[in-house]
């Protein structure tokens, strides 16, 4: 799970700083993505850091996508983000290495970044925005968290850091994220699998697998009713992608009918 110490990883100091926002929906607008007041502040900041956004709010605007649900208020916001120099490119794909690098983490509590650093147990500064109303005192996450409800504890909490005075709170953190989920080792889907039962017979239990067969047989029956979500699940194109198997041929048809509009 660790990548500092690979060859081919490079940070600078943006890197130091991350901002990692989440995305809620029209019915339920929480995320720190329906602040404008935050989001206006993490443009202007003067101090190094990088902006990574969740891949899914790249897609096209126009592009009819049923795993995102942003409301019109975040995709604004996303799009003031996008006029920021700080703002990580779709290409960078790997969140957990920039969670590893930073030493502080601006994100949503409910999201999965926040835990995740918990597991690098290396006096991060882990800042958390919540609605006041949506805390929820029985996470207990949230000792190893720096929360805040708006622009203005999110600016206190970070001159206190640049000051030296804020105080760490992840020193035992690792602990903690082993206690709720192990030591990752690459074998997450398997064990899975095993509490599920997938690879267990239930007439036979003696019965051995070819896991690798089971995995071919489902990804077969995904693709015998080909689908926009089918792509989606499978995850192995990109929503651009994706676009084009399913409308690329109704595109062309719309774009050779507008060139011969004239002869019509």
């Amino acid at each position: 799970m660790r990548t500092k110490y690979l060859s081919s990883i490079n940070s600078d100091r943006s890197a130091d700083i991350i901002v990692c926002p989440s995305f809620s929906s029209e019915a339920a607008p929480y995320s720190l993505l329906s602040n404008k007041e935050i989001v206006e502040k993490i443009v202007a900041f003067t101090f190094p850091h990088a902006i990574k956004l969740h891949p899914l709010t790249f897609q096209n605007k126009n592009e009819n996508n049923p795993m995102l649900s942003l409301s019109k208020l975040e995709q604004e916001h996303v799009d003031r983000f996008h006029t920021s120099k700080s703002i990580l490119p779709n290409t960078q794909t790997n969140t957990l290495k920039l969670i590893e690098h930073a030493r502080v983490l601006i994100c949503d509590s409910d999201s999965s970044i926040p835990f995740e650093a918990l597991y690098f147990n290396d006096h991060k500064h882990i800042l958390v925005y919540e609605l006041a109303e949506k805390h929820n005192v029985k996470d207990d996450r949230q000792k190893y968290f720096h929360v805040f409800h708006n622009v203005q504890q999110l600016t206190k909490l970070l001159e206190r850091y640049f000051a030296g005075e804020l105080e760490c709170k992840t020193e035992n953190s690792h602990q903690f994220f082993l206690e709720k989920y192990e030591e990752p080792d690459g074998k997450e889907i398997e064990r899975l699998a095993d509490v599920r039962q997938w690879m267990m017979n239930r007439l036979d239990l003696d019965q051995n697998f070819d896991a690798e067969k089971v995995k071919q047989g489902v990804k077969d029956q995904f693709q015998s009713s080909l689908t926009q979500m089918t792509l989606y699940a499978l995850g192995e194109h990109t929503t651009a992608q994706i676009h084009i198997l399913c409308y690329g041929d109704i595109d062309d048809v719309f774009h050779t009918l507008l060139e011969n509009i004239a002869e019509l």
